[in-house]
């Protein structure tokens, strides 16, 4: 009994010790439009947490890829309308990064409900994240 009781103890130990994998999630997405002369203008952003991190020439590193597609007032999905990366190179531990996007939408956009919808990947784990937001036009 009196040997069992510390190899119970070392496991609760490293089990409450250990560091679990942070989920890699989109949140907070915002999504509003301008009507510019003929056009409209998209600004649309969210935020991304539980990337993964690495050390580069002694500051930690993060990288995101994302999509950006579009959802019609009749439910036709338009792929790939943007995409781009966000790297963040800093001397702290980054908690999380700010995807932000500007699209001009053209006049064959007509009013009604649209949903963008932020497509992400973590470029060093390849784990991926969605979310979507409504705004009219």
């Amino acid at each position: 009994m009196k040997k069992i009781f510390p190899v119970i103890l070392l496991v609760f130990l490293i089990i409450g010790c250990s560091k679990q994998e942070e989920k890699f999630e989109l949140y907070s997405p915002v999504a509003f439009a301008y009507s510019l002369d003929n056009s409209w203008e998209l600004n649309a952003s969210c935020q991304a947490k539980g990337f993964a991190k690495k050390e580069y020439k002694g500051r930690l590193g993060a990288q995101v890829s994302f999509v950006i597609d579009l959802k019609t007032p009749e439910g036709i999905v338009k792929k790939d309308v943007q995409h781009g990366r966000v790297d963040q190179l800093a001397d702290k531990d980054v908690i999380d990064l700010a995807i932000n996007t500007q699209i001009n939408l053209d006049s064959t956009y007509k009013a009604g409900k649209y949903t963008v919808i932020f497509n992400a990947t973590d470029d060093y784990t390849g784990r991926k994240a969605k979310i979507e937001r409504q705004f009219e036009l």
